[in-house]
């Protein structure tokens, strides 16, 4: 009898122990399972706009260069440009280049002063870095300018394929404007597209307003587009336009020549016409000998050389050379016949 008392609670406290420990087993479960819950609901968050924005499928790869010849202009109220891109509804995307006088405060004493670029760039609210960031000081020297996009826009994001609209004005003059604009496709094979320009003549400041034929019509001439696709080269960084062959009047050249005192002014024609008559301060290289003796007597490629024989023919041939030697900032204007400038002789 008392072996079954004995017998009766052991059996009656380990029964005891194991619902205890079960107790605690399940309350260990539940204590270390509840976070599930939650990490559940973090992996099925939707993807947002912005997300969306960034994927690499969805964004234009490349890069625009705006390309065009500059002449600077001597006197007041001139030579200020910018560069800039809208897409094709004509929000602003963002500026290429500005030149400094403007961006920092010259429209507020000149509010002729690159009219449609101060109004849709909101720079009177723009922060100064950004400013900073995209202006230059005026150019001193004539000749080709180059600006690339990067296919970003002002906030540093990669832009969708589409087209796009590019910007270059121009104060030709006080109130005297031009705009050229153009169209570029960024979502498909390389393209190139030369803008429409639009002139605005009207007096001010007691001057007469400009007309097609004025000189300064030619500050700003040129103007182009190329989309490269980043496939098609190795580092968007080194993609340059080629140079290319370009005219100009006598009257353009002899404003160049008063606003960069270190150009070229090249006669290409023979000695003895060199010797007979020549524009002051030019230099002789008969066209026939350009490929012998141009690397070695012109070094700088990037110079501004200004071309010129007796009637134009000889001045095409050797300033279309020039070019195709890689020489940037080539002019013919022509023959010395029609310069109506000053000319020095023996």
């Amino acid at each position: 009898m008392k072996n079954k008392i004995i017998l009766t609670s052991i059996l009656i406290f380990f029964t005891v122990i194991f619902s205890a420990c079960s107790s605690g087993n399940n309350t260990e479960n539940e204590i270390t399972t509840q976070p599930t819950q939650p990490q559940t609901q973090n992996n099925s968050q939707e993807v947002s706009p912005e997300n969306v924005h960034s994927q690499p499928d969805n964004i234009a790869k490349g890069e625009v260069v705006v390309t065009f010849n500059y002449e600077k202009q001597s006197g007041w109220a001139s030579n200020q440009f910018a560069v800039w891109i809208e897409d094709i509804n004509g929000n602003y995307i963002k500026t290429l280049y500005v030149t400094d006088w403007t961006a920092n405060g010259g429209y507020n004493t000149r509010p002729d002063s690159i009219p449609v670029w101060v109004e849709k760039s909101a720079v009177s609210s723009a922060q100064n870095s950004d400013i900073d960031a995209v202006s230059g000081a005026t150019p001193r020297a004539s000749g080709t300018h180059s600006y690339t996009w990067d296919l970003t826009d002002v906030n540093g994001d990669f832009v969708k394929p589409g087209e796009y609209k590019f910007f270059v004005e121009g104060t030709l003059r006080w109130k005297n404007q031009v705009m050229h604009s153009g169209v570029i496709d960024i979502s498909g094979d390389s393209v190139v597209v030369e803008a429409d320009a639009v002139f605005t003549f009207e007096a001010s400041d007691g001057q007469a307003a400009l007309t097609e034929n004025s000189p300064e019509t030619d500050m700003i001439a040129f103007v182009k587009a190329e989309f490269i696709p980043a496939d098609e080269s190795n580092s968007q960084q080194e993609i340059s336009m080629q140079p290319e062959y370009r005219r100009i009047t006598a009257d353009t050249a002899y404003n160049m020549i008063q606003a960069d005192e270190n150009c070229i002014i090249l006669d290409v024609r023979t000695i003895e016409e060199h010797l007979e008559l020549r524009i002051p301060k030019s230099i002789l290289l008969p066209y026939d000998e350009i490929e012998s003796r141009a690397e070695s007597e012109l070094p700088h490629k990037d110079a501004l050389i200004l071309v010129y024989c007796r009637s134009g023919r000889r001045s095409e041939i050797a300033a279309r050379e020039l070019v195709e030697m890689n020489y940037t900032n080539v002019y013919d204007f022509g023959g010395i016949e029609d310069w109506g400038y000053a000319t020095e002789s023996p």
